[in-house]
């Protein structure tokens, strides 16, 4: 059986690393040189400047293409660094788990609680995961009463019950199972919920090679120190690169002396950062930003036999059953519909934009393309999407009305 070290010594509910350090940013900068994290003297991170916690600055001019820093993979968080890797890897069958992420849990469960983990530096940054302002902590009445039809609620709620599940189901046995290591009392459902959303807004997840894509399913997620210090925004100044022995985050424009450096979480709309991140990028900033409607109002609005309001230039609605360009026939509620669909803008509802994008089923013989195809005309950009659920996704982005 894989030896591993003895539970972590530190009082239930509390970490062991020392919330009150005066400085913990030098002592996480000292340990980055330690682990081989190579910092660019044109960059420094701070508080100050920065648009949310922590971030990146420039130190100086920067143009595009210049590194500013690069993590040796020996020196990100993940289930293969951990100090109980090989206990990991020794149980990865009983491990498995919807999300993905429990091996990356219980590294940072231990490593996190463990008073001589060498990890410490790198969590004194954040000096009490609680302070996380994803909405999975908001009070239930708050986040239904706030974030009614953006569909956060609904997947806050899947979310808690997946997290749940998989403490109750793998991490609780393993740990019970392991108790010279772990302590049910120390690592409780709380603070293992705390974690998710750390892996939520913090960790990165490398792409897989094109070849690679049909054939494995995603990497798991890891903690990368420095490049989860940056901020988003959708126009982002950098970018993290991947190579075999390490990985450096690479300008993507020049940027001037003292402009923060903004890394991208991806193309997210303020609903999924809301959910996923704890925040939302200001109008007009979000150049990806969407809105969700329930499929049951488009369903309702479909049978209706005038349909308001009306995509600009299109006059007076018709019936959308029973046309040729839709390929829909007769009555559609029995016809399977994903819970939404999306809507891009380029500005506000209130500035009177129309819903642009709609998820149908793909294998109604084509009418679901054609409805989506419909729905799409006259924008200035659209494109055709088919996901794994076999439903085509139009998305389009419109100036206005």
């Amino acid at each position: 059986m894989a030896s591993a070290p003895k539970r972590p010594k530190a009082a239930a509910g509390s970490s062991a690393r020392g919330r009150g350090s005066a400085d913990p940013l030098s002592g996480f900068l000292a340990w980055c040189g330690r682990a081989g994290v190579q910092l660019s003297p044109k960059v420094r991170l701070s508080r100050e400047g920065a648009v949310a916690g922590y971030g990146l600055l420039a130190a100086a001019e920067l143009e595009e293409g210049e590194v500013l820093f690069s993590v040796p993979r020996s020196a990100v968080l993940s289930q293969h660094t951990s100090s109980i890797q090989a206990l990991l890897q020794e149980a990865q069958e009983a491990l498995q788990s919807q999300s993905g992420w429990v091996p990356l849990l219980l590294a940072l469960l231990y490593e996190y609680t463990a008073s001589d983990s060498p990890w410490q530096p790198y969590f004194s940054l954040w000096q009490d995961f609680r302070s996380l302002d994803h909405p999975m902590f908001w009070p239930e009445e708050e986040r239904t009463r706030l974030l009614q039809g953006t569909g956060i609620p609904e997947a806050v709620d899947k979310d808690l019950a997946n997290i749940h599940l998989e403490y109750s189901s793998i991490i609780l046995p393993f740990m019970k199972s392991h108790p010279s290591i772990f302590d049910p009392k120390l690592h409780t459902l709380d603070l293992y919920k705390q974690l998710v959303a750390f892996v939520m807004a913090y960790s990165f997840q490398e792409p897989l090679e094109e070849e690679d894509e049909d054939e494995k399913g995603p990497n798991p997620p890891m903690m990368v120190p420095v490049a989860d210090i940056l901020n988003h925004v959708a126009n982002h100044n950098a970018n993290l690169e991947y190579s075999p022995q390490c990985l450096r985050m690479v300008t993507t424009q020049p940027i001037s002396k003292g402009q923060e450096i903004f890394n991208t979480y991806g193309q997210m709309a303020n609903w999924q950062l809301l959910h996923m991140y704890g925040f939302a990028e200001p109008y007009p900033g979000n150049t990806n930003d969407t809105a969700d409607i329930q499929m049951v109002t488009v369903r309702e609005a479909a049978l209706q036999r005038e349909w308001h309001p009306q995509p600009p230039g299109h006059g007076r609605g018709r019936d959308l059953l029973n046309r040729p360009e839709t390929g829909i026939r007769g009555d559609t509620r029995d016809m399977p519909v994903p819970q939404h669909f999306r809507r891009q803008r380029g500005s506000t509802a209130a500035a009177g934009l129309r819903a642009v994008g709609l998820l149908v089923p793909a294998g109604d013989g084509g009418g679901g393309g054609r409805l989506c195809a419909w729905l799409a005309r006259g924008a200035d950009r659209g494109r055709a999407v088919h996901d794994p659920e076999g439903a085509v996704h139009v998305r389009r982005r419109i100036q206005g009305v």
